[in-house]
């Protein structure tokens, strides 16, 4: 199913030449059997079937149990046999099996499709980027998209509103300290549209036509993240300049990037992100990252200057719980703020979030 565009299995049902004819118990559907299902599609096919959804449905002695397999970009996947593997493909209720020339198309429609995403993804990022002033302020740019190509049909106004809530509310689990972060401070409840996605603009801190904080959903199931992360806010300890960022402000927007994809993969129906995460200047002035805490406070001296910050890139699966979204913010912003000499975390440190 994974190598035609997904399916769904059910355990439930008794039929008779392939067709259903009524329902059966299909027992207890227990932690192990869920975990040996998940365990098959990883280990036992090559490459792995992650993000299997699977349903309990039912009760009593009409139990049935649902097995969501997702489409999937990795195609073909194979199955091994001592030296010898094949490649399994549904054929209504039959499975065949792929020829040379079918495995042929399939592997060059996977290679196609990276190539593809990765123009895709560079899309996106040089959009967002084009839509900031970044001659004035050192900004932070982050953009997301599906793995697996998703659509988004019914994004109106509301939907995208409580998108941006969740993503909201989410974003200060992910963190462990009280923080500020750039979601905090659009208009969630009042997006406006664009082209193909609804766009939540921040608040205008200088005075200027630039808004300090944009955030976006998109109909593909994609998000991106733009807000000033270099200004002139008097610290304790030094001031700040344009160009100096605080390791704070990174790990926060990091926290809320993950979580507005969180939010957008939730309604779009899939699971893995490409995500770029990139700071950026003037191109003239060599940014600085200090460590300092929520506040602003400084703590750490030792500051090294970035002249070239590289853009951090990843692939993750957004549908995790709250401490799963933690870990893949951690790493985020871990590669972020090590470019300019920072080693520890302050907003997203590893231990339980604080109580609210």
């Amino acid at each position: 199913m994974a190598n035609t565009g997904g399916g769904i299995i059910v355990y439930g049902v008794a039929e008779t030449e392939k067709a259903a004819t009524s329902r059966v118990d299909a027992g207890e559907l227990t932690e192990r059997h869920e975990r040996a299902l998940r365990a098959v599609a990883a280990s036992a096919i090559s490459p792995p079937v992650f993000g299997l959804n699977i349903y309990r449905l039912g009760s009593d002695d009409s139990r049935a149990v649902v097995v969501e397999v997702p489409a999937s970009v990795d195609v073909p996947h194979l199955i091994y046999v001592n030296q010898y593997f094949g490649a399994p493909m549904r054929n209504d209720a039959d499975t065949t099996w792929m020829k040379e020339r079918e495995l042929e198309a399939m592997y060059r429609a996977r290679f196609e499709g990276r190539l593809n995403a990765a123009h895709a993804l560079d899309s996106l990022y040089g959009e967002a980027l084009c839509q900031v002033d970044v001659a004035q302020h050192a900004w932070l740019i982050a953009v997301a998209r599906p793995v697996t190509p998703a659509a988004l049909q019914n994004l109106d106004e509301e939907t995208a509103s409580l998108a941006f809530v969740r993503a909201h509310l989410e974003a200060e689990r992910i963190m462990t300290s009280d923080a500020y972060h750039p979601l905090s401070e659009v208009k969630m409840l009042n997006p406006r549209p664009g082209l193909r996605r609804w766009i939540a603009n921040g608040s205008n801190r200088y005075g200027s036509v630039q808004d300090h904080t944009t955030a976006s959903i998109h109909r593909d199931g994609s998000i991106a993240l733009a807000t000033i992360v270099g200004d002139e806010r008097v610290t304790v300890g030094f001031d700040r300049h344009q160009w100096q960022v605080l390791s704070a402000d990174i790990e926060s927007a990091v926290a809320d990037v993950v979580a507005l994809a969180n939010a957008a993969a939730a309604d779009a129906g899939t699971r893995e992100y490409d995500v770029r995460i990139g700071i950026t200047g003037d191109g003239v002035h060599p940014l600085t990252i200090v460590a300092s805490d929520p506040r602003g406070k400084y703590t750490d001296p030792g500051v090294a200057p970035v002249l070239q910050f590289i853009p951090v890139e990843t692939t993750m699966d957004v549908l995790k719980d709250t401490d799963g979204l933690r870990e893949n913010a951690r790493t985020l912003a871990k590669d972020c703020v090590n470019q300019g000499g920072v080693s520890e975390l302050i907003v997203l440190k590893s231990q339980a979030p604080r109580r609210r």
